[in-house]
C-alpha cells in the first residue's frame, strides 16, 4: 500500500499535570491504598471494586497500620443505591470494613488530586477498561498502580511502575450491553499478594513512584493535541 496511511489512528487520553502531581506533604503516615471508580453493579461490576474490597478485607483484617481510601464515582449508581446494602451483598460487614474510608459523594474535580496525593499505591482490579484514566491520574501524583493485566491501562502500567494482576476471562451473561464479550476476573489470591508485596516492601515504592510520574508525563493533553495536529497535517 506504499505510503497510504492506515484508516485508524489511536490517540490516547491525557492528564493535566498542573493539577495531578506529587505532593509529599499530603501523604498520610498510615500506608494507604487509593481507589477511584464507580461501583454500581455489585459483584458483577465491570470496574472491579468488589474484588478490591474483598481482597483488602481478607488480606489486611489483622493489620492496623494500613487503610483503603475508596472514592466512589456515584454518577454510575442508580437512584436508591445504598453503600451498606452493596457491602452486605458481597458478604462484608461494618467490622470487616473498619479500615476502609469511603467517599460516596460528588466532590470538586480539583479535590480529586488531593485524594490521590494522600496515598501510597493506587489499586484498580478492573474487569475491562478502554483506557482507565484514574490509573494515569494516580501515577501523575506519584502512585504506583496495582491493576489487572488486561485492558487499556496495560499500555502504560508495567512491572516498573506497578503490579499487573493475573486474571481469568469470563463470559458476560448479566449485562445485555456486553453480551458476547469476555471480561477479565482478577485472580483474588494474586491481587492480595500484590497488595501485600506493596505494603511489606515499601522501600521499592520510591523508585516505582518516580517511574510512574515519568510515564504519566508522556500522556498529557498537550501531547494528545500534537498527535492530532500531526495526523491532520498528514492528510
Amino acid at each position: 500500500y506504499g505510503n497510504v496511511l492506515p484508516k485508524l489512528k489511536v490517540i490516547p487520553h491525557g492528564v493535566n499535570l498542573s493539577l495531578f502531581k506529587p505532593n509529599p506533604a499530603m501523604k498520610q503516615s498510615k500506608f494507604t491504598f487509593i481507589a477511584n471508580k464507580g461501583w454500581a453493579q455489585g459483584i458483577n461490576d465491570r470496574g472491579g471494586m468488589q474484588w478490591l474490597l474483598k481482597a483488602f478485607c481478607e488480606e489486611f483484617k489483622n493489620d492496623t497500620n494500613v487503610e483503603l481510601l475508596f472514592k466512589i464515582n456515584v454518577a454510575y449508581c442508580q437512584p436508591g443505591w445504598n453503600l451498606t446494602n452493596e457491602l452486605t451483598k458481597i458478604g462484608l460487614s461494618p467490622d470487616d470494613t473498619k479500615n476502609i474510608k469511603f467517599i460516596p459523594q460528588n466532590i470538586d474535580y480539583n479535590q480529586l488530586a488531593e485524594i490521590y496525593q494522600k496515598g501510597h499505591v493506587f489499586v484498580s482490579p478492573t474487569m475491562g477498561d478502554a483506557f482507565n484514566l484514574p490509573c494515569l491520574e494516580a501515577m501523575a501524583c506519584g502512585l504506583p498502580v496495582i491493576t489487572t493485566n488486561f485492558g487499556g491501562q496495560t499500555d502504560y502500567v508495567t512491572n516498573k511502575n506497578g503490579w499487573l494482576v493475573d486474571y481469568d476471562l469470563v463470559d458476560v451473561t448479566w449485562d445485555i450491553n456486553y453480551e458476547g464479550n469476555q471480561w477479565a476476573k482478577p485472580n483474588l489470591k494474586h491481587l492480595k499478594g500484590c497488595m501485600r508485596a506493596a505494603y511489606e516492601n515499601q522501600d521499592i515504592i520510591k523508585n516505582m513512584s518516580e517511574q510512574a510520574v515519568l510515564t504519566a508525563q508522556q500522556y498529557t493533553w498537550d501531547n494528545a493535541a500534537r498527535q492530532l495536529v500531526y495526523l491532520f497535517s498528514e492528510e
